[in-house]
């Protein structure tokens, strides 16, 4: 018996330190218009990748962000704001998913992902946040990957969604769907607190859910028996009873995310619940509701913020409101952040599309294709000198369109059933034309 425990731990510890030696480097590799992103990897077991998450920020919105793979895009939500940081205040920012199906030994490197810019100016752009999904060992693991020589600066990211058909509470990518959801719960509303400093979510010492069913929380790494997910009925008096009791056992500075998992009436405004959610900097007399329907929330703050965010829409709307919420350890009360302070360093300037006169490159591979007319109101005429496989994207990174072109003949794009916009068509060879639908 000795020999087997001795056995076990020696096992133990060897997998524990191989995961401990771990590490990833962020790569960005800037050529004239295109900024080409790698993650280089160090560890003594083989890695085998799974997708990456990321968040990008520009000063301009003609800088678009593409896999080098096909059909690698996982998902890609584009906002636009004022995201600063230490040295740069940005205005457009990118939450991007991407597939990363490769097997990487110690010293190796690949790319993830590279932009382009088609604008006519030159920009400024960060690549931010980045995590890695894959597995050790045929462990799951996921990693925060930071600039190559600078020091870890921890972060979380996490998501609030809720809607008719997706809801809950996401950590590090809204497609990371984790609440539980159980059979055994009337789940209404649901709560997880995460610590200000360890980013984790928390139980609340001998504060316990409603529905002991509802405790399930294994995706973020506690056992099942954790008290880490909460749920509420709005509805009654008692339920928003118990909910001021949640806020109360809350601790200061912690973060606090609320989401329904089915429609809510918020119609019936009680002092004891709008007290509550002032004590996590909600005004529930700001918010417009939408009347005597049903309705959706999504909501985020933290306890003695003074400015938490909530958003209310129609519970009849076919659609889903969610907020990207950005966190790092010990943040002082009412500031907030977009990205962690180490990746400013890798901020690259990235130029205007422009030809070049010699060498073989991308903007060369680009001139292999004509696309006539473009804009267009209805059709695109494509010309390649080679045969070619195409992918048309959306500006949402969405494929809307896929075709074939032989060398030398010419292909006639239907756009007739297409909304007019930005468009992007890129081949099997790694070439990408920004295509425009203008309208009738």
């Amino acid at each position: 018996m000795r020999k087997f425990l001795l056995i076990f731990i020696f096992i133990f510890l060897t997998l524990s330190k191989s995961f401990a030696q771990v590490k990833f480097e962020l790569i960005a590799t800037a050529k004239k218009d295109t900024v080409y992103y790698s993650l280089k990897y160090h560890g003594p077991s083989q890695f085998n990748g799974v997708s990456v998450t990321c968040n990008w920020l520009t000063m301009r919105q003609d800088v678009y962000f593409f896999s080098p793979y096909p059909f690698g895009g996982l998902n890609y939500v584009r906002s636009a704001g004022i995201f600063p940081g230490n040295k740069y205040k940005f205005k457009h920012k990118v939450s991007a998913g991407y597939d990363f199906d490769v097997f990487l030994d110690s010293g190796q490197q690949a790319d993830f992902a590279y932009c382009e810019n088609f604008g006519t100016i030159p920009d400024t752009i960060l690549c931010a946040n980045l995590e890695v999904y894959g597995s050790i060992n045929d462990k799951d693991v996921k990693y925060s990957v930071y600039p190559s020589g600078q020091n870890d600066c921890p972060f979380e990211r996490v998501y609030c969604q809720a809607g008719l058909t997706i809801m809950g509470v996401s950590l590090g990518s809204f497609v990371n769907q984790t609440m539980h959801k159980s059979a055994e719960c009337d789940l209404k509303v649901v709560a997880v607190v995460f610590n200000q400093y360890t980013l984790k979510p928390v139980s609340l010492g001998a504060f316990l859910p409603n529905c002991p069913d509802g405790r399930k929380w294994k995706s973020f790494g506690y056992p099942t028996d954790d008290q880490v997910f909460f749920d509420f009925n709005l509805k009654t008096d008692s339920g928003q009873q118990y909910f001021s009791d949640f806020v109360d056992a809350v601790e200061t500075g912690d973060h606090v995310f609320l989401a329904t998992a089915k429609r809510i009436q918020f119609v019936k405004k009680t002092n004891v619940f709008k007290n509550a959610l002032a004590k996590l900097g909600m005004d529930l007399n700001a918010y417009n509701m939408i009347g005597p329907v049903d309705d959706l929330m999504a909501a985020y703050g933290r306890k003695g913020l003074k400015s938490g965010k909530m958003k209310f829409f129609s519970g009849w709307q076919n659609v889903y409101k969610q907020y990207e919420i950005f966190m790092v350890p010990g943040q002082a009360l009412d500031t907030s952040f977009d990205f962690a302070p180490c990746y400013e360093v890798l901020t690259k300037k990235i130029l205007e599309q422009q030809p070049k006169k010699s060498g073989v490159n991308r903007i060369q591979l680009r001139a292999q294709v004509k696309v006539f007319p473009n804009p267009t109101q209805n059709n695109w005429s494509v010309l390649s000198n080679m045969n070619c496989n195409f992918t048309v994207f959306n500006a949402q990174m969405q494929v809307v369109k896929q075709f074939g072109v032989l060398a030398g003949e010419t292909f006639e794009l239907n756009a007739t059933d297409l909304p007019s916009g930005i468009y992007f068509l890129k081949n099997d060879i790694g070439s990408t034309l920004k295509i425009v639908k203008s309208s009738n």
